[in-house]
């Protein structure tokens, strides 16, 4: 599970820089169709209609503000920690 862990991480890291550069070319960052086979069916739903018609930075980075992986007990942590690596590259 943990390798599994990573390479969704990793998949939303990519596609957090896809949409960040779409958005920056004047592009839809919803529009992209982003593959992966570890982020799960549901988050990828959700972050597919965040990112739909997202005209921010502010937008794009809230749309990956969401951590697959909790309910290890160490939600409220967790969700912190994801929101912060959202935001991380959201300004210059």
């Amino acid at each position: 599970m943990p390798g599994e862990e990573k390479a969704a991480r990793d998949d939303l890291r990519r596609w957090q820089s896809i949409a960040r550069r779409r958005l920056k070319a004047g592009e839809d960052p919803g529009a992209y169709e982003f593959e992966s086979a570890y982020i799960p069916a549901d988050i990828h739903r959700q972050i597919k209609a965040m990112l739909d018609g997202a005209t921010s930075e502010q937008e794009v980075a809230a749309a990956f503000a969401v951590d697959p992986f909790c309910g290890n007990g160490n939600e409220a942590k967790a969700t912190a920690d994801y929101v912060a690596w959202a935001w991380a590259d959201s300004y210059p």
